[in-house]
């Protein structure tokens, strides 16, 4: 009898000790694993570490996360899901990485809010365009495997809640974004670049008054840098910021303080005006009205705390820089803004010929943009449409025919991107908030 006691409470003990769910650094373990077996091509391994992945994130207990872990875990369990379960069903590792690179979005949003013990990296790959995280600063390319091992390089460090910052190395190719979305920062972050300069440029040591730090401190670098881009077949010259255009996101929370270095790593003058935003006169960034150009080679430090929210843009307001890709999006949240689904479209036109060029032929009122959008309107066309006077009037004021559009533009680009990725982890049913910029000319 004493024995059948016995062997019930064991059973019991175990099946309590089985039943008890997984943490939040299980999943991330779980999804090194998975990287680890995509770096070594096994795809084996692969979908097993896949699948308790999958068993691991079901059983999670969310009472056991702090609230801000709560809100993201549960704004991407169902893509963690989603994906582990894809990695897990096939031994295909073509298909594997495609849902690897989604899983990594979605494990990316939760480590933000997650109470770390030690750093984790976010890796960018410049031939894949997609990031993906891992646990050691060495570069180990899960998408290319044993192909190109070392493709790609760090481009954001997550530091524990007990360091003071979050670094930024590496570069990025053209057009290589990551959306950060929905994260409230727990850590302290830094969002730093380093393109490799041959020499880092110097302060630019401004007499402006400092700003009273208020919330969280949100510190972003930005690298300013010539570059070559190819959006309709002819490479032309362009400006990116950090490597990309348009340049990326700054994300803030309402109550932050915003502490943003600006590197010019040009041989030229340039500036960045915040636009739309609340900020101390001596940071607006117009050059010559309240502030002075960004030297070539040095770095200013705008400083300003968020007092607003919304969606809204920045831009070079220094010669037209601005029309050949110096721009980018800012997000800042509501407090306490539950979690939901948005992304950023920053909407550009653009054109293969310099912008000094555009503004010279606009000036000499030439019909050249007219006849390469086969748009000349001619006298002997008004008269043969009864609007003779419509076109005396038209020439009286000096209003070129196609006034509103007066230029010829080879490409109209949704970030960055004349073929948008269209790719995404939303399902039927779902809403999404979208924050829509017109940044163009």
């Amino acid at each position: 009898m004493k024995q059948t006691i016995y062997a019930l409470c064991f059973c019991m003990i175990a099946t309590v000790t089985n039943a008890q769910s997984a943490s939040l650094q299980q999943l991330f373990t779980d999804y090194y694993s998975i990287k680890n077996a995509l770096v070594k091509d096994d795809a084996n391994t692969a979908s097993t570490s896949a699948d308790k992945l999958l068993n691991d994130t079901k059983s999670l207990d969310v009472k056991t996360l702090n609230k801000d872990e709560q809100t993201a875990f549960n704004s991407v369990k169902d893509k963690i899901v989603y994906n582990a379960d894809h990695i897990s069903e096939v031994n295909d590792i073509d298909h594997q990485r495609e849902h690897f690179e989604a899983l990594s979005n979605a494990m990316s949003t939760l480590v933000q809010s997650a109470s770390l013990s030690k750093p984790v990296y976010i890796d960018y790959c410049p031939m894949k365009k997609a990031y993906w995280l891992s646990n050691e600063k060495q570069i180990e390319n899960p998408y290319y495997g044993k192909q190109m091992p070392d493709c790609g390089s760090v481009s954001k460090t997550i530091m524990p809640a007990n360091e003071h910052s979050m670094q930024m190395n590496g570069k990025m190719d053209m057009n290589g974004s990551m959306s950060m979305k929905n994260s409230m920062p727990v850590n302290t972050m830094s969002h730093d670049m380093n393109l490799n300069s041959s020499a880092a440029p110097s302060p630019l040591k401004r007499t402006a008054g400092e700003v009273k730090p208020t919330g969280n401190k949100i510190v972003y670098n930005l690298y300013i840098n010539d570059t070559t881009v190819n959006y309709t077949g002819k490479a032309v010259h362009a400006i990116a910021i950090n490597g990309q255009i348009p340049g990326p996101t700054l994300t803030f929370t309402e109550g932050d303080t915003a502490v943003i270095h600006v590197h010019n790593l040009m041989h030229m003058s340039t500036s960045i005006h915040w636009h739309g935003i609340l900020i101390p006169n001596q940071y607006d960034g117009v050059p010559g009205l309240d502030d002075y150009p960004i030297a070539p080679h040095k770095t200013f430090t705008v400083i300003f705390p968020v007092r607003q929210n919304g969606t809204y843009w920045y831009h070079s307001h220094t010669m037209t820089q601005e029309q050949i890709g110096l721009t980018g999006s800012i997000v800042i949240h509501k407090k306490d803004q539950p979690e939901i689904n948005e992304e950023v479209l920053v909407l550009n036109d653009w054109t293969n010929t310099k912008p000094g060029e555009i503004w010279r032929l606009l000036k000499r009122e030439t019909d050249w943009f007219e006849i390469q959008k086969n748009s000349v309107q001619s006298y002997g066309e008004a008269i043969a449409k009864n609007h003779f006077a419509d076109k005396v009037k038209q020439e009286w004021i000096r209003m070129p025919a196609m006034d509103i559009s007066d230029v010829k533009y080879n490409a109209f680009l949704l970030n960055g991107h004349v073929k948008p990725d269209t790719a995404n982890n939303y399902k039927s049913g779902d809403s999404i908030k979208l924050r829509i910029i017109n940044a163009s000319a």
